[in-house]
């Protein structure tokens, strides 16, 4: 029968490789049901099937007969084969695969499609508080040629396939700012690549000035029978990325008693780019961590987003609105236009009669001015007690103004006892 029972099936390897082959009895019939007894056994059968392995050309392909480990050793095209013997009342069965071994010389690491420079952060992503955001990957195609650069290791049809059994090597540099792993073919169409994929904002200290450039190495080991070492290499320059603190709200609520909030951003902090609609009363200053900044400064040292970063690259920004500015709404957008990178952070500013009255009238305002009032009508009350009121009457005689004689209180309460007194008198000697 052929390799449908041999794994892995019709493999395409570079001089130099070590294969591991394994085999897979056929499945029953139904005709043939197994007991649950036979079950068991023949389970045990397929876990590991009794039987000898062999290469039809050991010039190519040299086999251990018993393990099913393959050394290809030279070029060409051979079968590998495996015969079992029957046991446990199965009956024997054999199998073969084909194995295509090619001698490798060059080794091509593209760049990724459609990228001309690396970074940390991912552009396409609407910022959510406490939500980490997703991993940034890159992937470099590997191609394999000959002496002449000229593609080996391909299936039958020219294409890339699951057939491709090749172990490559992938490194970075510098390691610092991102791993990488090797991925092999899949039976999609997708090649062998090595896959970058990067640290997240504010590691590895590269400031903002400085120009970094990430390599990838792509290799073979032994991909010929020297035990030659054959690489690929490719690079792109790096511009880091920035992260909004994850505990940032996506709303930031501002009034007029608090018109201003501090939103802490790590990584590359200096190559951001504000942009906002309300230029006439909301600001967005980068604050600077200067020695000469000391309340920032520490400030930003004692912030939870510098002690779990180690101390990594990081800022903050200052978003503030102007006094006396009325009720409104925007938009702040920071961004890295290398990088196309953006987050925004949504601004709502409420300017309401009582928060405005508040922040005119402090509570400490009010008891002075009570504390005014009162002394005012102690001091009035006293002057009552202490100087009796005084009337003052004027008349006008033709256009000027004359001042008649003052009385005071107690003048007219006299004055008012008397005329009461000849009223009744006179009542009385009417009747």
């Amino acid at each position: 029968q052929s390799g449908d029972l041999i794994h892995p099936r019709s493999p395409h390897v570079y001089l130099g490789a070590v294969l591991h082959f394994s085999a897979s009895p056929p499945l029953l019939s139904s005709s043939a049901s197994p007991s649950s007894q036979d079950e068991a056994t023949y389970t045990q059968a397929a876990l590991l099937p009794p039987g000898t392995w062999y290469s039809a050309n050991p010039q190519i392909v040299r086999m251990d007969a018993l393990t099913g480990v393959a050394a290809a050793i030279g070029e060409g095209s051979t079968t590998v084969h495996f015969n079992s013997s029957a046991s446990n009342g199965a009956a024997g069965w054999s199998s073969y695969t084909r194995v295509t071994v090619s001698l490798v010389q060059h080794l091509a690491l593209s760049r990724p499609p459609g990228d001309s420079l690396l970074t940390n952060a991912p552009t396409q992503w609407d910022y959510r508080p406490n939500v980490d955001p997703p991993r940034v990957l890159y992937t470099f195609p590997v191609a394999f040629g000959d002496a002449n650069n000229q593609p080996v290791l391909r299936s039958s049809t020219g294409e890339v396939g699951e057939d491709l059994h090749v172990h490559f090597e992938c490194s970075v540099l510098p390691a610092s700012l991102a791993t990488v792993r090797p991925v092999s073919a899949d039976g999609a169409g997708r090649p062998p690549a090595c896959e970058l994929e990067m640290k997240p904002p504010g590691t590895g200290h590269v400031g903002a000035a400085e120009v970094v450039v990430i390599e990838v190495v792509a290799s073979l080991v032994g991909a010929s029978l020297e035990g030659a070492r054959v690489e690929g290499r490719a690079s792109l320059p790096f511009v880091p990325g920035f992260r909004i603190a994850p505990a940032t709200p996506k709303i930031l609520k501002l009034s007029s008693r608090k018109n201003s909030t501090v939103v802490e951003v790590e990584g590359n902090s200096a190559g951001i780019e504000a942009s906002w609609t309300r230029h006439d009363v909301l600001n967005v200053d980068l604050l600077s961590l200067a020695s000469h900044s000391r309340e920032g400064l520490s400030n930003w040292l004692q912030s939870s987003l510098y002690r779990s970063n180690g101390g990594g690259s990081a800022g903050y920004f200052r978003i503030s609105v102007a006094a006396g500015a009325a009720s409104f709404t925007d938009t702040v957008a920071l961004s890295i236009p290398q990088t196309s990178q953006s987050v925004q952070l949504h601004i709502v500013y409420s300017a309401s009669v009582g928060t405005h009255l508040s922040s005119l009238f402090s509570l400490q305002h009010v008891v002075l001015l009570l504390a005014c009032v009162a002394a005012v009508g102690f001091v009035t009350s006293n002057q009552r007690k202490s100087s009796p009121e005084t009337w003052m009457s004027t008349t006008s005689v033709k256009g000027q103004i004359t001042f008649s004689p003052t009385y005071d209180s107690q003048q007219i309460h006299s004055y008012a006892e008397a005329e009461k007194r000849r009223k009744n008198a006179l009542w009385g000697s009417s009747r």
